[in-house]
């Protein structure tokens, strides 16, 4: 009979179960020869299993025994599949065994011994770990209550719950709890990429990327007259509609039809005018007129504050 039986540890920990409905388990492989270094063949032996949180010494928190199949020596099992590994994991542990050397079924003979040093659990044992993830229980802090569509928001110590930023499941709202849009924002926007300016708008191209853009400014010229083509020195050309609204298309001034230059101002109300000449297509501007003041609706007359009827502006 072999008296001595050698264990060289090959593989530890292969594989581990990590969902919470399947008994937590791992494999074990190794190699089983005898004091000559001659493989253990085809033979089945019990050995038990045991492990430890320190190195030497101590109780074990976890054991059980098998039997195992040798073929050329090597043998691999399943730890946990006879007494779940309900293990933290949170710390380094050690692993032993106990093998059958008087080959009498048992690991409770004279002959019978430990195989010392321990193995150390390799580091992939430890995903047990991982099963935690299963349960929000595990996880650090404590959740506070909240009303529908409400955010969390950590203010450096634990969440709280706020509606600075409020989701009702479609759309979101900033600064509202009532988000009519996909985004839905009360109070100013700051958009900053690095083409803001002073004076640009805020367009999109096709795709409906946003940009910064400086607004394009025509240059429109107009005159105004009032009742007729012709009234103090203001000489409307031919083919001008006086006495309709000013309405602007494109660069031009006028009509439902613009065009560029004269047109009487239908309604009340002033409006500011600048210039940069007193003829021009035109519409001449009689002498002792102010240009580039407010134009002021005065009984029948628009002018300045003391109506006057022709206003030019460039």
């Amino acid at each position: 009979m072999r008296s001595i039986i050698i264990l060289l540890v090959m593989l530890v920990l292969v594989a581990v179960q990590l969902f919470a409905q399947v008994p937590r388990t791992m494999n074990y492989q190794a190699r089983l020869t005898d004091d000559t270094g001659t493989a253990i063949t085809d033979a089945d032996r019990v050995i038990a299993f045991f492990i430890y949180t320190v190195e030497t010494g101590g109780s074990p928190l976890w054991a059980e025994t098998l039997s195992v199949n040798c073929v050329n020596g090597l043998f691999d099992v399943q730890l946990g599949a006879v007494h779940p590994m309900n293990l933290p994991f949170d710390e380094p542990y050690w692993i032993q065994l106990k093998v059958d050397i008087d080959d009498d079924g048992s690991v409770a003979g004279g002959a019978d011994e430990f195989f010392a040093p321990r193995e150390k659990l390799a580091p992939v044992s430890y995903s047990h770990r991982a099963v935690y993830a299963d349960t929000a229980d595990y996880a650090p802090g404590t959740l506070p209550s909240g009303s529908s569509g409400q955010t969390l928001r950590h203010n450096g110590t634990s969440w709280i719950a706020n509606s600075t930023i409020y989701n009702d499941g479609t759309n979101i709202g900033i600064g509202t709890n009532s988000p009519s849009a996909r985004l839905h924002v009360v109070g100013n926007i700051k958009m900053v990429d690095g083409s803001q300016g002073a004076g640009k708008v805020l367009t999109s191209d096709g795709t409906g990327l946003a940009t910064w853009q400086t607004p394009s400014v025509p240059n429109r010229y107009t005159s105004f007259c009032y009742e007729s083509t012709v009234y103090r020195g203001c000489s409307c050309p031919s083919g001008y509609i006086n006495g309709v609204n000013i309405i602007m298309s494109g660069s031009s001034y006028g009509d439902t039809t613009p065009r560029a230059c004269c047109c009487h101002i239908n309604g009340t109300g002033r409006d500011s005018f600048t210039y940069r000449s007193t003829v021009y297509r035109g519409c001449t501007c009689p002498s002792g007129y102010n240009l580039g003041v407010n134009l002021i609706v005065s009984g029948s007359s628009y002018g300045d504050t003391t109506p006057r009827v022709c206003a030019c502006y460039r």
